[in-house]
């Protein structure tokens, strides 16, 4: 979603404290999350889709990795619908970063950012 800022209010009495986030530097930048579909803009497609992959993930991966073994731990503590939905948010974090560095995924945490092959 394309944005020029946007504001995310913390707290439990009212007023709550009000923080406002930019891009040093930029006067647009764009983001990408999994909250609830609003009629003026979001990608229902970006959002389910990674919705399907942490599905899959989670419940039919064979290949174990550090963010399987992430989201299996929220499963035990949280719930499976939570954990997907933690695991999909997760992985467009990793997406956006092996996007921007042009790294490939690294199955374990202790394993080097390895540059991908242009």
């Amino acid at each position: 979603m394309p944005a020029s800022h946007f504001f995310e209010f913390t707290g439990t009495k009212s007023p709550k404290t009000k923080w406002k986030f930019t891009k040093a530097g930029e006067d647009w930048f764009c983001f990408a999350g999994l909250w609830r579909p609003m009629p003026q803009g979001g990608d229902a497609l970006l959002r389910t889709k990674l919705y399907e992959a942490a599905q899959v993930l989670l419940t039919h991966g064979s290949k174990w990795s550090w963010l399987k073994a992430w989201g299996v731990r929220v499963a035990q503590r949280r719930g499976m619908r939570r954990a997907i939905v933690a695991v999909a948010r997760r992985l467009a974090v990793v997406l956006h970063r092996m996007w921007v560095d042009g790294s490939e995924f690294r199955w374990r945490k202790d394993s080097a950012a390895v540059p991908a092959v242009t």
